[in-house]
């Protein structure tokens, strides 16, 4: 893929081409396997089919179509971007509003929420790359990009395994009777502190070694083939 994509019309393509197979694929499956998947754990069908591969792969377009907005991608600095403040306005105002959709509407099942998450981000990351609000460039914003790879890897398991239990448990001590928007912040407050710390100590006791174990294997590699 990095050596196909080498542009952003490429990279526009490949996202239309990613979003067209995970819809065909996941509608096939669908149809397919979701008869036997109904009752109880229809759910637990539906979850996968948010997770796995084929809907995860236009996110990863997503990614590349990012690398070339980005204006320090050619060199070119943001100060120098014409009206940055504003573009930067309407590009977070767009994250907010694709935040929205894929929180509090009822996602299509062969597109599911990632697309939309990984949209709200691009836009996020494209406003702030012409104007790094302070509310949002800072010293702990940037400490979770340090461990964002970790938060990654372990966010599912806090939110899914960790959180859930802790959550309710919350709600029934407490006799809370919470709206939608109240429970999915008080989810989501909660769950963050969990995964930073859960990733500060995998960034630290597996991520750094894993790096620094891969640069030395690489190093011995280019020693012998310059020997």
């Amino acid at each position: 893929l990095f050596a196909w994509v080498t542009s952003l019309k490429r990279a526009l393509a490949g996202t239309c081409v990613a979003v067209v197979l995970q819809v065909v694929i996941n509608l096939l499956t669908i149809s397919i396997f979701g008869p036997r998947w109904q009752g109880p754990n229809a759910d637990l069908f539906h979850t996968f089919i948010g997770l796995w591969f084929p809907t995860q792969l236009p996110v990863f377009f997503l990614g590349f179509v990012l690398s070339f907005l980005v204006p320090s991608r050619h060199g070119v600095s943001s100060a120098q971007t014409p009206y940055r403040r504003t573009r930067s306005l309407g590009l977070l105002s767009l994250a907010m509003l694709f935040l929205f959709f894929a929180t509090y509407k009822r996602p299509i099942p062969q597109i599911g929420d990632v697309f939309e998450f990984g949209l709200a981000f691009l836009f996020l990351v494209w406003g702030l790359s012409l104007m790094p609000w302070r509310l949002l460039v800072n010293k702990t914003i940037c400490y979770i990009g340090l461990v964002s790879y970790s938060c990654y890897l372990t966010h599912f398991m806090v939110v899914y395994v960790i959180l859930p239990p802790l959550f309710f448990g919350l709600i029934r001590m407490m006799n809370l009777h919470l709206t939608s928007l109240s429970a999915v912040s008080l989810y989501f407050f909660l769950a963050l502190p969990l995964v930073v710390a859960l990733s500060t100590l995998t960034y630290r006791f597996i991520e750094v070694p894993g790096i620094d174990f891969g640069r030395r294997i690489i190093a011995r590699r280019e020693g012998h083939t310059t020997s």
